[in-house]
């Protein structure tokens, strides 16, 4: 992924957890209103579902709206399971040929809606979730799981300026989460039968829960690597080998522990890394799940 399509995938992933965590249907704009309405509360297993999506301008002025990473819609529109947070995206149906580019940012779009005009469109699900083992939105979707769902719509209210001469990183920065104000809406749904996922943190679970990964683990943790007798404390270095250290040092170390470091999925198995900074070798473990028993099947050290 592009260092410019890298920065927008995180401004777009910041606004919508910000939007997850705060009310749907509320916002800080009056003068813009989205509603998105479903056909159904209940779908089956990979049927594709469709959303109506409309923003309306409730006043006699103009009013500009952006719209992140979605550059034929007038929303962002995705779907979230709610146990586990897997995210799908809604797409549009058709093009709405009014869209227009920002002009130094590829991935937000911007609409002037005339006095209380309204824009509508159609958006659709083919029951397929982003897969946070391939990596920031970059790999393939693979089929959603049943289960309940929110819908949500987002645009935001007002445009994104960019300084000249500044950078991408920096106006995400100088914008922070909430560039501008959120206007969105929400709807539940559900997706039955029995497909299930393994999410990543579960994953990293069981992982823990066999003794061989466990034990690397544990063994890379403050609670190994450090002690105090007598007053004086002491740090494991990499040879195993206690070392005398300050208690300013071992504090600084107190939250630090192996790091997960990615993985891979197949139709079988996933395979979850993790790597510790601290601690003798093998510095990196590897342990792969097989995804029909949730049991783990191997475990594996490099350096």
């Amino acid at each position: 992924m592009s260092l410019w399509k890298r920065s927008s995938f995180l401004l777009t992933l910041a606004i919508f957890i910000v939007c997850i965590d705060h009310d749907a249907g509320t916002s800080d704009n009056p003068g813009i209103a989205i509603t998105v309405q479903l056909t159904r509360t209940e779908y089956e297993l990979g049927e594709s579902i469709a959303a109506a999506v409309t923003i309306v301008n409730r006043t006699g002025d103009e009013q500009t709206v952006t719209v992140p990473g979605n550059a034929e819609g007038i929303a962002l529109v995705r779907a979230v399971h709610q146990a586990e947070h897997w995210q799908g995206e809604f797409v549009p149906e058709s093009r709405l040929e009014r869209a227009a580019a920002h002009a130094d940012i590829s991935d937000l779009f911007v609409y002037t809606l005339g006095p209380y005009e309204t824009l509508e469109q159609t958006y659709v699900w083919d029951q397929r979730v982003a897969d946070p083992w391939s990596g920031f939105g970059s790999g393939d979707d693979i089929p959603a799981p049943s289960g309940s769902y929110k819908l949500l719509a987002v645009v935001l209210a007002g445009e994104m300026e960019r300084r000249d001469g500044e950078s991408l990183d920096a106006m995400i920065a100088r914008y922070g989460a909430r560039p501008l104000a959120d206007i969105s809406s929400e709807a539940k749904f559900a997706v039955a039968g029995e497909r299930d996922l393994i999410s990543v943190q579960e994953a990293i679970t069981l992982a823990l829960e066999d003794a061989r990964a466990g034990q690397w683990f544990a063994e890379r943790t403050y609670a190994h690597l450090v002690k105090e007798e007598n007053g004086i404390w002491y740090l494991k270095d990499t040879d195993g080998q206690w070392a005398r250290t300050d208690r300013r040092t071992v504090e600084s170390l107190r939250e630090i522990e192996p790091r997960f470091a990615g993985g891979e999925r197949t139709e079988e198995r996933l395979v979850v890394r993790f790597r510790s900074e601290l601690g003798g070798s093998p510095r990196e473990m590897a342990a792969a799940i097989d995804t029909r028993t949730r049991q783990v099947v191997s475990v594996d050290w490099s350096d």
